[in-house]
């Protein structure tokens, strides 16, 4: 990834996260500890990536996702991690189903507006 810039050093990033969750075998404690490890700037991807590949695996996951943001180190990670989730919300969900719509529900107030707004058809 180092010798990619910009976007494509990004969508690199995220690719070699979304990847490294299931080489940790989902151990989120392992995976909190590297997430933590990287620089600040990354760190937020991490712990956003990791958010959604859990909910991706398995919709049950729902819960464990949030609470995984919401132990993310720091503010900007917890965000990272929230926003990524709402991002993603419409391809994770069937646009319109309950499932999105309890998933929304689930989220912290200022992103369960956000997840709302976004899915609203």
């Amino acid at each position: 990834c180092r010798q990619l810039s910009g976007e494509a050093f990004y969508a690199c990033i995220d690719s070699v996260l979304y990847v490294l969750v299931v080489q940790f075998r989902f151990d989120l404690p392992s995976m909190k500890q590297y997430c933590t490890g990287l620089p600040h700037e990354l760190a937020g991807r991490c712990f956003a990536m990791t958010a959604s590949r859990l909910v991706e695996t398995d919709y049950d996951n729902t819960d464990k996702a949030i609470q995984w943001c919401k132990g993310a180190g720091f503010q900007d990670a917890r965000d990272a991690c929230f926003q990524e989730l709402v991002k993603e919300s419409d391809f994770i969900f069937h646009s319109g189903s309950q499932t999105l719509n309890t998933f929304c529900g689930k989220l912290p107030e200022n992103w369960r507006q956000k997840c709302i707004a976004k899915n609203r058809k």
